[in-house]
């Protein structure tokens, strides 16, 4: 699974990208952008090499928050994050 996380709001959730078989897929590729976001240019390219696009949400983060969020986003969907 491929994740571009970009600022726009108006993208899909993040909870809606991840299926119920997403457990199966192991590690998802994650992409973030600078703290301004992705140029249009860019997102249509990782749109054509396979990447969802979806959002963080309408806050800005910085760049290295927002990797950590991503990540642990990732992690809760996919149920890394599940208690045993």
């Amino acid at each position: 699974m491929k994740i571009a996380f970009d600022l726009d709001d108006t993208l899909i959730p993040t909870r809606k990208t991840f299926s119920s078989g997403s457990r199966r897929l192991g590690f998802p590729l994650v992409l973030i952008g600078p703290e301004d976001g992705f140029h249009p240019d860019e997102v249509a390219y990782a749109e054509e090499v396979g990447f969802a696009t979806v959002s963080l949400g309408p806050r800005i983060l910085r760049a290295e928050t927002a990797a950590l969020a991503a990540v642990v986003l990732a992690q809760q969907e996919m149920g890394n994050l599940a208690l045993r």
